[in-house]
């Protein structure tokens, strides 16, 4: 086992071994946190065969689109949350999200500080392992060629200060789980295991951590049937980024949730009833629905988002089911959008769906302006303009934004804008934005680099309004 993870000199065999046998030591000792669950694939695919992992390298490396006018600490209190977890006393609770950014609360969910992570890249998962020692994983994805990059964070004081551990070649982790021992493998107590994308060269999703979360192997032994089994997993998980078992977490008399902008609500009630303890209120401003990643209008959704400072959701509405390269797929394209300050972005299929997703997705958001992709097929189009004018979708809140008047828009990228109808505007891609001192196609351009990179930069991303509808074309800097 040990010859199989580092390779010592003769000289000095002893002494460089002593580190490795405390660390594994440490994983031994190690114990879970009460009150933790075990996500649904740690329960279903626990047991792939005796594992042999490879070491994992030290070296760092930046792999974040390299945009100056964009700035994580202008989303720290609006990025999106995607997983949160309660300390054993049941009164730290830490959430994770885009943009690194890291949230905390000292009671029990009532109140909430940000911290600093020290890294931009999503947080998907968080777990306590002990009253002290919290870790964190997420990741992203590198321009042109779209690897996989995975991101470890580790903390020794229940989540106050993080630093970056030892995880670049792991691909971006999506969940982790504690292991309790119960199972046929040789793994210590409270060990870590983490799922996330296929590796590139082994094709393995399954990684693990001997020493509370500061190296990560990949587990070189995982079976093919393992690895199918927890891809069809992520596809359920991963697509929606709605796990529940990660969203949400529970102590004495209480439950917590975390949300899209940074909401965070909290319940007495066993889940019956929540109310909003931070980030109360917000929705998006505008929905943009695409069809596939080759037809976003970035421009237009950099300038709307960066410029305008509006909160933005991007839907991709595919005619065609899920299938084992939709994950990457959808990573890449959360990533870019990401970066461009979208809140959040999600996968639905309204052709192979029996539910209607448009006004699933209305309900949630409740934007004042839906974007229609060209592109989208017919039936999808009329089945969204349909759900956007149905006021039964958009019940009256406090929010001034959602009581104005709903507008319906379709959006088109082209090459030539010269033979536009009066009824459009066209975003150009040398237009300068102003506010960013930046030209929208060069927003356009970073996005693509990660979800498209062999695309050529359209000329310029013409707006319309949806024919039939009452939608006015408005004129102004912003939709």
């Amino acid at each position: 086992m040990i010859a199989s993870v580092v390779s010592l000199p003769a000289g000095n065999w002893a002494l460089r071994l002593l580190p490795l046998l405390a660390a594994l030591l440490a994983g031994w000792m190690s114990t879970p946190a009460s009150g933790q669950t075990m996500p649904g694939f740690y329960r279903a695919f626990g047991n792939t065969g005796t594992t042999r992992s490879r070491h994992v390298a030290s070296t760092s490396e930046k792999f974040d689109l390299p945009a100056s006018y964009v700035s994580a600490s202008q989303f720290a209190d609006d990025a999106s949350l995607y997983a949160v977890s309660v300390s054993p006393d049941g009164m730290i609770l830490v959430a994770v999200g885009d943009w690194g950014v890291i949230v905390r609360s000292e009671d029990a969910g009532k109140t909430w500080r940000n911290f600093a992570s020290g890294v931009d890249a999503a947080l998907c998962d968080v777990r306590f392992l002990n009253e002290t020692r919290v870790v964190a994983v997420g990741g992203g994805y590198e321009p042109v060629t779209g690897l996989s990059r995975g991101v470890a964070l580790a903390s020794d004081d229940a989540g106050r200060t993080w630093h970056r551990v030892d995880s670049l070649e792991t691909t971006k982790l999506h969940r982790m789980a504690i292991r309790n021992g119960f199972d046929a493998e040789p793994l210590p107590a409270g060990s870590i295991e983490a799922v996330g994308d296929d590796a590139e060269a082994s094709r393995g999703n399954r990684f693990h951590s001997f020493d509370g979360g500061l190296t990560w192997l990949e587990d070189s032994a995982q079976s093919t049937e393992s690895r199918t089994k927890l891809r069809d997993w992520l596809r359920q998980d991963v697509l929606v980024q709605a796990s529940e078992s990660a969203r949400q977490t529970k102590g004495e008399g209480w439950r917590v949730r975390v949300g899209t902008h940074g909401l965070i609500e909290r319940s007495t009630d066993d889940g019956q009833t929540w109310n909003p303890v931070r980030g109360a209120g917000r929705g998006a401003a505008i929905v943009f629905v695409v069809a596939s990643e080759q037809s976003v209008p970035w421009a237009l959704i950099g300038r709307e988002a960066l410029e305008m400072n509006r909160r933005v959701v991007v839907v991709m509405d595919s005619a065609e089911p899920a299938d084992s390269d939709t994950v990457r797929k959808l990573g890449r394209l959360r990533h870019a959008a990401m970066r461009l300050g979208v809140g959040k972005t999600e996968w639905c299929s309204s052709q192979t769906s029996q539910r209607q997703p448009s006004a699933d997705l209305l309900l949630e958001h409740q934007p004042a302006v839906v974007v229609l992709d060209s592109t989208l097929p017919a039936s999808t189009r009329d089945a969204w303009v349909s759900a956007t004018l149905d006021d039964s979708n958009f019940p009256l809140t406090a929010s001034s934004i959602r009581k104005q008047p709903r507008r319906v828009y379709t959006s088109e990228l082209q090459s030539d804008s010269a033979g536009n109808s009066s009824r459009s505007v066209a975003l150009r891609s040398e237009a300068l934005l102003s506010g960013r001192a930046v030209l929208a196609g060069d927003l356009a351009l970073d996005a693509m680099m990660v979800v498209t990179p062999a695309m050529a930069l359209p000329d310029s991303v013409v707006v319309s309004p949806v024919p039939g509808t009452s939608t006015e074309l408005r004129r102004d800097l912003s939709l």
